[in-house]
């Protein structure tokens, strides 16, 4: 039995007025979101019936959550789940940029938006979407981002790959499901696995490209190729695995919107020296982190090492080095945990953030001292 959403997604593709319809209306109920109206205040004010209500409110939601990720939000069809887990559009036009020219296949395109993006730079390509909602939304997505040669199938992926023609120009992209809370983040309980993907499509393309968990440690990823972390505004974000004709390096970090990209052989981080002067701290990216590239970096610059904890690495220098992939901070004055509160004030300093792990619930109490 199909649900109030497809029955919804359904009527508004093959209704092209309706569509426009429901834009409309969509746009009111995220008015009346922001606004604070719950579901059903928004249905006693605007009379509708349940099923299109449900399906109406679930994507204005959607819309508002994804605000900062798409920047044709307000035109886009996503559920919850999809705009929590779809890949944000600046990721997918550096993807666009980085996997061109090729046949395209994506296996489990969820929402479509990636898929069309990177369609601009391929030739035919083929999204593959099991979920029906999912299906559905892909459809109108395409055709909000404008996708080319594109075309999306309602099916089970694997099946596809093992039936579809595929050649050594062809790129298999895939970002599988991950499991909920799970305590390690491993290849075989993503869905599908990208080994069964791989042997779909065994002795016709080497060109794999799978959307990783970004928490995934480099030594659990058992399949050949670069694995490439991406941030974007300083948090990590995305990691990805590229095999065959797509993979560059062994390992590589990606900063947005910096468009920085450093790529290398993972190393162990360089010891500390513990001690700086005046200048600058240098603050690393954690994808530079977690790609084992910080060596190469230090290496490149000059860097002096200064100090590490789990979270971020410092390194200091007399001067500012240009396109450092991480943060720059100018160092004002030293001092020690006696004096530092009168220094901050002699320095007129305003808000203070601590930028150094402290005992659990003590965060404040550190800071207003």
């Amino acid at each position: 039995m199909r649900s109030r959403m497809s029955v919804f997604l359904d009527h508004v593709w093959h209704d092209v007025a309706f569509r426009e319809k429901m834009n409309e209306r969509i746009g009111i109920v995220m008015d009346l979101i922001r606004e604070g109206r719950d579901i059903t205040s928004v249905g006693r004010l605007l009379r509708m019936p349940s099923g299109e209500l449900e399906a109406i409110y679930e994507i204005a939601r959607a819309r508002i959550r994804s605000a900062r990720k798409f920047s044709l939000h307000e035109k886009i069809w996503l559920d919850k789940y999809l705009s929590s887990f779809s890949t944000p559009e600046i990721v997918c036009n550096y993807r666009a940029k980085r996997i061109s020219g090729m046949h395209l296949i994506d296996i489990g395109s969820g929402s479509g938006i990636q898929t069309a993006i990177m369609s601009r730079s391929n030739q035919e390509t083929v999204g593959v979407e099991l979920d029906t909602d999912h299906y559905m939304m892909s459809l109108l997505n395409g055709e909000v981002y404008g996708g080319i040669n594109l075309k999306f199938i309602h099916g089970d992926g694997i099946r596809v790959l093992e039936t579809r023609k595929i050649d050594a120009d062809t790129v298999v992209f895939s970002d599988p499901a991950r499991p909920p809370n799970a305590a390690e983040r491993l290849l075989k309980d993503l869905t599908p696995p990208p080994e069964a993907i791989i042997a779909a499509a065994k002795g016709r393309t080497e060109n794999f490209v799978f959307d990783l968990p970004p928490q995934m440690k480099l030594d659990s990823i058992t399949i050949p190729g670069e694995r490439e972390y991406i941030s974007i505004g300083g948090s990590l974000n995305r990691l990805t695995l590229y095999t065959g004709e797509v993979s560059q390096a062994s390992v590589s970090a990606v900063i947005l919107p910096r468009d920085i990209r450093i790529s290398g052989t993972p190393e162990e981080n360089p010891p500390m020296s513990g001690s700086c002067g005046d200048g600058y701290l240098y603050s690393f990216d954690p994808a530079v982190i977690r790609a084992k590239l910080v060596r190469k970096v230090i290496s490149d610059t000059g860097l002096d090492p200064v100090e590490s904890d789990r979270r971020r690495y410092l390194a200091w220098s007399p001067s500012i080095i240009r396109d450092f992939p991480g943060e720059i901070y100018e160092i004002l004055f030293t001092s020690d945990s006696q004096d530092i509160g009168a220094d901050l004030r002699a320095s007129d300093a305003g808000r203070v953030i601590l930028r150094y792990g402290v005992q659990d619930g003590s965060y404040y109490k550190t800071r207003d001292s």
